[in-house]
């Protein structure tokens, strides 16, 4: 129940008053929300690739920001979030394992400016952005930067065969291109609260989100695309919303399909075989591609197994999975390996760093969900939005990484840090109080139903 009402059942959940404005400096938590855009937006490989300007923005920002962490007086407030210990024994781990693995110098100079970078990134955001009013900004952050990411797709964004990438980026793999939309375009969602402005961008942003998402032809996102499908429709609150859900998806798959090259529908109808009906010699050759880009990644996937059994308590050290499985290779089948990664995140953590590993990477991915799903469940409004947000890029990870190779990427770091750092705005959860209704018998206060620009729902 969410409002200060009697409450006619003693000893029910509640949440904490949320603390929606608490003093936070506001420029810090701008600049703070600049940096995210600028991670999530790759705004610095566009201007050195395709403009030539070579400037750390992205060094230089961070600094910025962080100076007024150091100064903030919350510098461990992270360590106020059932989030910190895992968070600490993931990095102690991988940094054991690089130890200890193969090729030792090649991890340690990938962990240590990694540590300093990327795995600080949550407690910077717990000690910076302090209130739900903070957090929603960082969100925007992201937001604005996956319009900048879309604004590149149309600008440079090209077929490579049957896939659609952004070429000399780091987005120059169709899965990394379509993931990266997917998480970031989660966050976007954001912008329904965010006044008519943001709304109006939102509206027209997420037919092109979807057209360039479909464009990959990433077959293992569009699985993602099903899944995220599908638990919004089960968590939105209300049968006419879910009607609405159903109606809008296909709105905007439709709108989007007849933008999106045939060879790109072929594939990603094809997952194991080529359809036999297509007279078309071309497109046989690209169907034909495609299942052997799936019988590779198998095959991958399948040696990152072998790998990870061989070496189950620390792996290989991080970094080194092509060379270790060339080693491999080399040694039992007298061929080459390919050099390639393993195309799926969770296998790339247990060859790496071993099984230990890849239970507290796991265990990570699996709090972000569950933390989030609670706060969703337990809020209203524009705090319910972002809780929801959260929880939905979160999923797109969690099932999008078994396609990628990411593990060590800024993306988890961002996620728990916003987990985290909403978790700690929006307050513990605590048990009410037991109460005696002063109503007459049969009559039950009517709980809130506050609403202010996200989802409205009874507690």
């Amino acid at each position: 129940m969410a409002g200060t009402g009697l409450n006619p059942r003693a000893g029910i959940t509640q949440t904490a008053p949320v603390q929606r404005e608490e003093t936070s400096g506001s420029a810090s938590v701008f600049m703070l929300a600049g940096y995210i855009f600028l991670l999530t937006s790759l705004l610095h490989e566009y201007l050195s690739f395709y403009a030539h300007i070579q400037f750390p923005f992205v060094a230089l920002t961070l600094a910025l920001v962080g100076i007024p962490y150091l100064f903030s007086g919350k510098q461990l407030r992270f360590f106020e979030s059932k989030f910190a210990i895992p968070w600490i024994i993931l990095l102690g781990w991988w940094m054991i394992a690089g130890a200890v693995g193969f090729y030792r110098t090649r991890s340690f100079e990938y962990l240590f400016p990694y540590a300093l970078r990327i795995h600080s990134l949550p407690l910077i955001l717990c000690g910076l952005a302090r209130d739900t009013k903070s957090v929603r900004r960082l969100l925007y952050g992201a937001g604005f930067g996956l319009l900048v990411v879309l604004a590149a797709c149309a600008k440079w964004g090209t077929m490579s065969e049957d896939r659609f990438i952004i070429p000399d980026t780091s987005l120059g793999n169709a899965n990394d291109l379509a993931l990266r939309l997917l998480l970031t375009g989660s966050l976007f969602l954001v912008f329904w609260a965010g006044g008519n402005f943001k709304r109006v961008v939102l509206i027209l942003g997420l037919p092109v989100l979807i057209y360039f998402i479909l464009k990959t032809g990433s077959r293992g996102n569009l699985v993602t695309v099903l899944c995220m499908g599908a638990c919004t429709f089960l968590l939105l609150p209300g049968m006419k919303r879910k009607l609405m859900l159903l109606v809008a998806s296909v709105a905007l798959v439709l709108v989007s399909l007849p933008f999106v090259p045939a060879e790109t529908l072929h594939r990603l109808q094809t997952f194991m075989s080529v359809g036999s009906d297509s007279e078309d010699e071309r497109v046989k050759d690209l169907g034909q591609h495609a299942v052997d880009s799936t019988n590779a990644r198998l095959q991958l996937q399948w040696r990152a197994i072998q790998l990870t059994l061989q070496n189950p308590v620390f792996g290989v050290g991080p970094q080194n999975f092509a060379d270790a499985v060339e080693e491999m290779v080399r040694s039992t089948e007298k061929v080459k390996s390919g050099w390639q990664v393993s195309h799926n995140s969770y296998l790339q953590v247990s060859s790496e760093t071993g099984i230990p590993g890849f239970l507290v990477y796991t265990w990570m991915i699996g709090l972000c969900l569950v933390v989030n799903y609670r706060n969703f469940r337990r809020t209203q409004g524009v705090e319910a939005l972002a809780s929801f947000a959260i929880f939905l890029a979160t999923l797109s990870y969690a099932v999008g990484i078994l396609f990628c190779s990411i593990a060590f990427d800024y993306y988890l770091s961002l996620l728990v840090g916003l987990s985290a750092a909403n978790q700690l705005a929006l307050g513990p959860v605590r048990k009410a109080a037991p109460t005696v209704s002063a109503a007459p018998a049969g009559m039950v206060p009517a709980p809130a139903t506050a609403y202010s620009g996200g989802f409205k729902r009874r507690s």
